[in-house]
């Protein structure tokens, strides 16, 4: 498979950034096709491209020579640092978590892409009608959950949305 972005660049004031078009990495083939449709919903899309292209901008180009890299290599780049963080973190986080535990947190989320701009203590807290680890009895599921999941850095915040999103599109989750 052949993973491909086309990103189309728009112009926001806040970004300061001129209307163009660029493409970034691999591109789809036939059998990706059918998942445009699951991704209708992602209500993030437009901030992510806008945050991407900024940031691969400033990765295209260096100040120390006429040399560019392509938008595919800095998005390559990236991206396998990213998995190997997420891995890294997800093997610390292997068996932190219940399997009933784990089947909480994903039936508080109950979708295929999740908003990591909160954290998923939030999420499962607001999912169980908590405001305040204060509200659930000290020792409980609830609470004992919701103290693993705040103690959460932000990078192992990401690493269990990852594990979870994984299995919510049918892979196992590898921190089980």
């Amino acid at each position: 498979m052949k993973l491909y972005f086309n990103f189309e660049r728009i112009a926001m004031q806040n970004l300061n950034h001129s209307s163009a078009n660029i493409e970034i990495g691999f591109e789809l083939d036939a059998s990706t096709q059918n998942h445009a449709e699951s991704e209708e919903f992602d209500y993030l899309r437009l901030a992510r491209h806008a945050q991407l292209l900024a940031a691969i901008e400033q990765r295209t180009r260096t100040n120390r020579s006429a040399e560019q890299f392509s938008s595919a290599f800095i998005l390559e780049q990236a991206a396998q640092r990213y998995f190997a963080m997420i891995e890294k973190a997800q093997l610390n986080l292997k068996h932190r978590f219940s399997a009933k535990q784990i089947g909480r947190i994903m039936s508080a989320a109950g979708t295929l892409i999740w908003d990591t701009q909160w954290s998923v203590a939030t999420m499962v807290a607001g999912d169980m009608g908590i405001d305040s680890l204060d509200e659930a009895e000290e020792g409980s599921f609830e609470h004992t959950l919701l103290e693993k999941l705040a103690a959460l850095t932000e990078l192992e915040n990401m690493a269990l949305a990852d594990a979870c999103e994984r299995q919510w599109r049918g892979h196992d989750n590898p921190l089980l």
